[in-house]
């Protein structure tokens, strides 16, 4: 008997034949896996969903968290207009004069794209109008300091009307008037 090869045709191979097809031809090749062109176009229109929704949301939290840490800066001023009124009375800060360089209220501490002008939000309501630019979508707040009868001090913040203030906006966009902010301690 003649000794078996390699080469042999006749000599099977178990472990190459499980890497050839049993059958040849178009039949016998895996079926390509992949996203058909709906598939795709439908994910794509979620994806378009979920953006269109949550791009607006992600913008107004952008723009508060920008108000907030605004106000935050605005504090310190809130500080000084307590202490002019604590000084001088209601009558003797003239807000205008006291946001000059070198006065009794320092702006120096403010956060870019702020600007902070006096305001006359009524008669005998003089306050401080803060002005954002296009990093705070526009908007304008009011504060408005004042001291009651009894002696306490209190600033109204928010969305005032008058005092040359064109935009306002809402507490979805700059976090003022969704709850008063907290006072300062007497």
């Amino acid at each position: 008997m003649a000794e078996r090869t390699e080469n042999d045709p006749t000599v099977r191979n178990p472990a190459a034949d499980a890497l050839e097809p049993a059958v040849v031809g178009p039949q016998s090749l895996p079926r390509a896996r992949g996203h058909t062109l709906v598939e795709i176009a439908v994910a794509m229109a979620a994806v378009a969903t979920i953006t269109a929704a949550a791009y607006p949301a992600y913008n107004n939290h952008v723009l508060r968290s920008r108000w907030a840490s605004a106000i935050a800066a605005m504090r310190v001023v809130e500080t000084s207009m307590h202490e002019c009124l604590a000084a001088r009375g209601a009558t003797g800060c003239d807000w205008t004069r006291e946001i000059q360089p070198g006065r009794s209220i320092d702006l120096n501490g403010l956060p870019g794209g702020l600007t902070v002008r006096a305001a006359n939000f009524g008669t005998g309501m003089n306050g401080l109008r803060v002005d954002g630019d296009g990093r705070y979508g526009g908007c304008s707040i009011g504060m408005l300091p004042s001291v009651d009868a009894a002696g306490i001090h209190s600033t109204r913040w928010g969305n005032l009307t008058g005092g040359g203030i064109t935009k306002t906006c809402g507490p979805s966009q700059t976090g003022v008037g969704a709850k008063p902010p907290p006072q300062p301690p007497p």
